[in-house]
């Protein structure tokens, strides 16, 4: 049986697209910020780097002696599946026993595909529906030893317009417009949600397996313009497992944290987020707690405000760097703080606040000191690391308060939790923060507690 291979053209039906400006690095790096700030944090998806910024697909139909279709795409990239249709021009489809060849080579593999977009009046919005997957998985060569699984992928309502494409130059991997493109609030049928189950990732260097990862939004406000924000949502990683390999017969290196843990790390996190408009500003509340068992739990509280005008203040700013690009070989700290300040004016931090807690890190921190020192023991280490605490801390106001100091020195001899809490002097937006942190004088209270 004949394969049937469809050639697309280069021709495209949005000439901003095809043509896409060369700009600094900073405003690539802007642009993805502000897409990342204004709409749900999953905007920059690696999962989907399959999928086609939208062309107009001419089918040239050919044969070929492998069974199944075969789409190219362009030069460098195909798109080959054993059954099943998939719509070129509008990116959409429903496909079995895929494969994904890069440049000549077998790269991804998978099932089963199914694309859903939801289509507006502008042609360069790429907003995911619905796409399902099916034990997708890496294809690299033996010897390099590295790859990953994921069992089901499941997202709903996803934006990657200006999707950032995987680039042995990181030159080229930011190569995005500089112009904050996204859906409209409109165009969403329900909020984001991503999940993948059963997540292996391998390599000469680590083991990590993952029983979920699940990002879901509860609801949406909208920014001035039309656009999203997904303030209300939750995010989990669940049942972590991370390995290393052994070390063979060769001695163990008394730095190698990796030596201390034969059966690997365990680690969960989550993320949970609550938001509610104020006039033409929006209250964010945000929670979010690591725990690798072994080591440490972290938990982080933030409570900040966003300006509704947020997408705006990026685009204006993009603007700027696109009409003044910097300097790389001549770098101006000031300039930078002066243009930062249309965004971070926008945004408002009431309280960071954060708890680390011991579950083994200290004594692994001093019992490899004393490894490295035949001279030391793990109990003077610590007690040396303590002693030095004021030393470490006497420049970085204000941190360096006798009961701060009093708080960490505490924490280092006897373990427990120690609780930061930050807070701004008054009403200050980041922009305040960060003129006082250069000029060292940063306008903000730290309060540390040490709890037994």
């Amino acid at each position: 049986m004949n394969a049937k291979i469809y050639h697309l053209t280069s021709a495209c039906h949005h000439s901003a697209s095809c043509a896409r400006p060369q700009t600094s690095l900073l405003a690539e790096i802007t642009a993805m910020m502000g897409r990342l700030a204004a709409g749900n944090m999953l905007a920059v998806l690696l999962l989907s780097a399959f999928l086609i910024t939208p062309h107009v697909a001419v089918a040239e139909l050919s044969t070929s002696e492998e069974k199944g279709i075969s789409l190219i795409i362009d030069d460098t990239t195909t798109l080959r599946f054993a059954s099943g249709s998939f719509n070129a021009e509008t990116i959409e489809g429903s496909i079995k026993d895929f494969t994904l060849i890069i440049d000549g080579e077998e790269t991804f593999r998978g099932d089963r595909l199914t694309l859903e977009r939801t289509h507006g009046s502008d042609p360069d919005i790429f907003l995911i529906k619905s796409l399902e997957i099916d034990n997708l998985r890496s294809i690299l060569p033996a010897d390099e030893g590295s790859g990953f699984t994921v069992s089901q992928v499941r997202l709903s309502n996803i934006d990657v317009t200006d999707a950032v494409m995987l680039s042995d130059d990181l030159e080229d991997t930011l190569n995005v417009e500089n112009a904050l493109k996204m859906a409209s609030m409109a165009l969403y049928e329900g909020p984001p949600s991503l999940r993948l189950r059963d997540v292996k990732s391998y390599s000469p260097i680590h083991d990590l397996s993952v029983d979920l990862i699940e990002f879901e939004a509860k609801s949406g406000f909208t920014l001035d313009g039309g656009y999203p924000l997904f303030a209300n949502a939750i995010f989990a990683f669940e049942g972590g497992h991370l390995k290393f390999p052994t070390s063979g017969t060769a001695a163990p290196n008394p730095g190698d944290i990796t030596q201390y843990f034969p059966d690997g790390l365990h680690i969960e996190m989550r993320m949970d987020s609550q938001g509610q408009q104020n006039g033409k500003t929006f209250d964010i509340e945000g929670d979010i707690s690591v725990d690798i068992t072994e080591l440490l739990r972290m938990e982080y509280t933030v409570e900040f405000n966003i300006s509704s005008d947020l997408v705006q203040r990026y685009q204006a700013l993009l603007e700027t760097l696109e009409e003044a690009p910097y300097d790389a070989n001549n770098f101006d700290r000031n300039r930078l703080l002066s243009d930062l300040e249309i965004v971070t004016e926008a945004y408002f931090v009431n309280l960071l606040g954060m708890t680390l807690a011991d579950q083994g890190i200290l004594d692994l921190m001093f019992k490899m000191s004393a490894a490295q020192n035949e001279n030391l023991t793990p109990t003077e280490a610590r007690a040396q690391t303590a002693s030095a605490a004021p030393q470490f801390v006497a420049s970085l106001p204000p941190l360096n308060t006798p009961e701060n100091i009093a708080s960490i020195q505490s924490f280092i001899l006897n373990g427990g939790a120690v609780t930061l809490e930050m807070t701004p002097t008054g009403n200050q937006n980041v922009a305040a923060i960060l003129k006082g942190f250069y000029e060292g004088n940063i306008p903000v209270v730290i309060k540390m507690q040490h709890q037994p």
